[in-house]
């Protein structure tokens, strides 16, 4: 009798060890699964983040005004990536970061970079950023994106008050009224900024 319910125990303490691996099992494999779905979740949103950053670089890059000599997006994206410290957020949007961790504007960040690779750019484009504002002209602007940053950080009426093209050279010494008076109102600025009143006056009483 001891012998059988000894056996009959034994069946029964055998049966619950089976329940209790598989329920083990399942909840391993449910685990397992949930796992793997929250990997391809995280991949997914890790995927979505470098598509947006992407473009939301190229967008900056673009509308800075500056045209670049790497025209392969992906070696652009890849100088990009070793010459800033970005600090990219879920959507995509990103700061940019200075030695010290600060924030600084990408646009203001590029033109920097920009000045210091010139051989990376096209010169013409760098116009904007190397020559005195009272010396730039319209031509200078190469692309819809440089005229609207000029407009934008200085105003429509000063974009309109530009010369079309670079004045010519001047010679101060032999400058003529009527010389003067045919120059653009930015070189005339620049002139009186430069020599003053004085030179000016001098300048008036000259043959005209």
């Amino acid at each position: 009798m001891n012998i059988e319910n000894q056996t009959h125990k034994s069946a029964e303490e055998l049966a619950l060890e089976v329940q209790l691996e598989e329920q083990r099992t399942k909840r391993l494999e449910s685990e397992a699964e949930a796992a793997r779905q929250q990997k391809l979740a995280d991949d997914s949103r890790r995927e979505r983040q470098e598509i947006n950053f992407r473009t939301n670089l190229a967008n900056a890059v673009k509308a800075s005004g500056l045209k670049t000599y790497v025209t392969d997006h992906d070696d652009l994206y890849n100088v990009l990536k070793l010459s800033f410290k970005f600090e990219i957020k879920s959507d995509g949007s990103f700061d940019v970061l200075d030695d010290r961790n600060r924030r600084i504007e990408f646009g203001k960040a590029f033109e920097q970079f920009a000045m210091q690779r010139p051989h990376f750019f096209d010169g013409r484009s760098l116009a904007p950023l190397m020559k005195p504002k009272a010396e730039l002209s319209k031509a200078d602007f190469q692309t819809s994106a440089a005229k609207a940053k000029f407009i934008r950080e200085n105003s429509l009426e000063a974009w309109e008050s530009m010369p079309l093209r670079p004045s010519p050279p001047v010679n101060i010494q032999t400058m003529t009224a009527r010389d003067y008076n045919s120059l653009p109102l930015s070189e005339r600025s620049r002139l009186i900024s430069q020599y003053g009143s004085e030179w000016l006056a001098d300048l008036l009483l000259r043959k005209r």
